[in-house]
């Protein structure tokens, strides 16, 4: 998508790359007009397609805006190319946006969603299965119960895995092998968090990197 979008502003304003590159077969030299060739992801530099990816959920429309919010602070600071700190400078007001189009998409299933998501606010990146179900436990259920959980997805409530699974099921959770930076996200495998067979597969869970500075996540 992202390659697309820069052939097409060259082929609309009569530039030479437009005729020298094709978006399907030359995508990452089309990107390079655009951003650094390498931003810092954690302890290493990734082609920055690799990390819109991830703050994006591969979501071409969210893409969009999480790329010309980095193309506007490059542009205020009077530099040429999109680098990974012009990114992260926006990543709060981007997330803002991700969890208001979290909670309208499906706050439908679950009417005490903001509730539940502000659980994890000032918490930590990622959590065992024991962690993970135990802060739901005792900073969501243990706190609203005498009031009442309402209905997940019109099934009653009755432990925190229901929570848990429905969290990954809405992208803002993933599950994450421990030592090293390989995520899993629900469509891969819906049934973790689920099947006390095999409750989590040796994984963690990390909250997803676009809510973290918005919820002051370490």
């Amino acid at each position: 998508m992202l390659a697309k979008r820069i052939h097409a502003y060259f082929a609309r304003n009569g530039l030479s790359p437009a005729n020298e590159l094709s978006p399907s077969h030359d995508t990452d030299k089309l990107v390079e007009f655009a951003f650094k060739p390498r931003i810092k992801w954690g302890g290493a530099r990734v082609p920055p397609i690799q990390a819109l990816n991830i703050f994006s959920a591969k979501r071409p429309r969210w893409m969009a805006q999480l790329c010309g919010r980095a193309g506007k602070k490059a542009h205020a600071q009077g530099d040429r190319l999109i680098s990974g700190e012009h990114i992260v400078s926006v990543l709060r007001k981007f997330g803002e946006l991700r969890l208001a189009d979290l909670k309208k998409e499906h706050g439908h299933q679950f009417s005490e969603l903001t509730s539940l998501i502000e659980v994890f606010a000032g918490g930590a990146r990622t959590y065992t299965t024991g962690e993970l179900l135990k802060r739901i436990q005792i900073r969501y259920i243990s706190v609203v119960a005498k009031k009442g959980i309402p209905k997940l997805e019109d099934s009653i409530v009755r432990e925190p895995r229901q929570l848990a699974h429905f969290l990954y099921k809405i992208g803002f959770l993933q599950g994450k092998k421990q030592e090293i930076d390989d995520f899993v996200d629900y469509d891969e495998r819906p049934d973790l968090l689920q099947s006390t067979i095999n409750l989590d597969d040796g994984l963690v869970w990390a909250i997803y990197p676009s809510y973290r500075q918005v919820l002051r996540i370490r």
